[in-house]
């Protein structure tokens, strides 16, 4: 995001932060992926080192990031997702973006437009917290949050993970053959309960991990 775009001690300290993520990420098939909200393009740059191809999209980047861009052998995309290409990537990748966003609901429904039928997300952001900080609207998150929003932004999380480690909660979800958002009103998780890989009640522990996935090491 904005609050990341130059390649400062912060950023490279996010960065660490999430290369167990990072990692397990690449150790799956694919071959396209972007990175929304991608800041600088870090985290594009250690993707892109598997030889597949990467874009990172995110408001606007200075020359230096652009530089490290072609260097690195991967593309950075100013302006909004929504002018990304339709159903043009194999994976989403979203590392500590959504808790900017006063739509989050929106911002992953926009995310899947971009993702091929078939395709996943792969999403991280902070656990919950009291702590405020500036440029957060959401105080953090819990693995069932993350995932509720998921589902209701038309993401097929029946086979997702979604889980917390080390004050951040990882999510990974389906993209469906299309994206339908549901109604935040329906005690059903939404118009397609389907979409939940648990019962359809009016709650559960949001707090308990889903599915937590093996593969993923924390150091």
């Amino acid at each position: 995001m904005v609050w990341h775009q130059s390649d400062s001690p912060g950023s490279r300290a996010l960065l660490a932060r999430a290369m167990p993520f990072v990692r397990f990420v690449q150790s799956h098939k694919w071959e396209s992926l972007v990175d929304f909200g991608c800041g600088f393009g870090l985290h594009c740059g250690e993707l892109a080192k598997g030889g597949r191809k990467i874009t990172g999209v995110d408001l606007g980047f200075l020359s230096d990031a652009l530089d490290a861009a072609k260097a690195g052998g991967y593309e950075l995309v100013g302006g909004s997702w929504d002018n990304l290409p339709s159903e043009s990537f194999d994976v989403g990748y979203s590392f500590h973006c959504l808790e900017h966003s006063r739509d989050p609901i929106g911002w992953l429904h926009a995310w899947g437009r971009a993702i091929k039928p078939g395709g996943k997300l792969f999403v991280a952001v902070p656990g919950h917290s009291t702590r405020v900080v500036i440029g957060h609207i959401a105080m953090g998150w819990s693995p069932g949050q993350l995932m509720y929003l998921a589902a209701l932004a038309g993401w097929d999380c029946r086979d997702g993970r979604f889980w917390s480690s080390r004050g951040d909660v990882y999510g990974v979800a389906d993209r469906p053959a299309k994206m339908v958002l549901g109604d935040v009103t329906d005690g059903r998780w939404g118009d397609n309960p389907a979409r939940m890989p648990c019962p359809s009640g009016s709650s559960f522990d949001g707090l308990a991990g889903l599915n937590r996935p093996v593969g993923f090491e924390e150091s």
